[in-house]
């Protein structure tokens, strides 16, 4: 992989330099150097990233292939179809600990390609951000357990 390359996938994962930095287990300076082309990039760091990257494809085409089956069997909604954006790193993990040790980018980038995916076929999405506080007292008040489903219905309630 070469240093272009390298920060391209980076840039459109959502991931710093301080995060793959910290993945890498190398200063900061290393993966500038990397993405500079002033050094090579390891094959351990691009098998990495070329994984994560094939991670966010295999996330945006399973959320795109759930809302076309929905709007199929339902027809298009009237409003637009809303994903639940996660405010921290913390928020993600615990929500999404298929997720864990992945910022809150990253996903924020997944759901930005399937906004973008879902919009070629005409279909309106947007975000809404779970309060994740809120939402705990929501659940114990409801007497009813965390899911998916139930997050975006959450976030819907504003």
């Amino acid at each position: 992989m070469n240093s272009a390359t390298l920060k391209t996938i980076r840039e459109s994962l959502g991931l710093t330099v301080g995060w793959l930095a910290n993945q890498a287990q190398v200063q900061e300076r290393t993966v500038r150097y990397w993405e500079s082309g002033r050094n090579e990039v390891p094959d351990d760091v691009a098998e990495m990233m070329l994984k994560l990257e094939v991670l966010s494809a295999d996330m945006v085409l399973r959320a795109t292939h759930q809302i076309d089956a929905i709007v199929k069997k339902n027809g298009k909604p009237s409003s637009a179809i809303v994903l639940v954006r996660y405010q921290s790193d913390k928020d993600l993990w615990k929500y999404r600990p298929d997720l864990k040790m992945l910022p809150a980018t990253f996903h924020a980038g997944v759901l930005a390609r399937v906004r973008a995916a879902l919009s070629e076929d005409d279909v309106d999405v947007e975000m809404q951000w779970l309060d994740a506080d809120a939402y705990q007292i929501w659940l114990k008040d409801t007497k009813q357990k965390d899911s998916e489903t139930l997050r975006t219905q959450f976030v819907m309630l504003d």
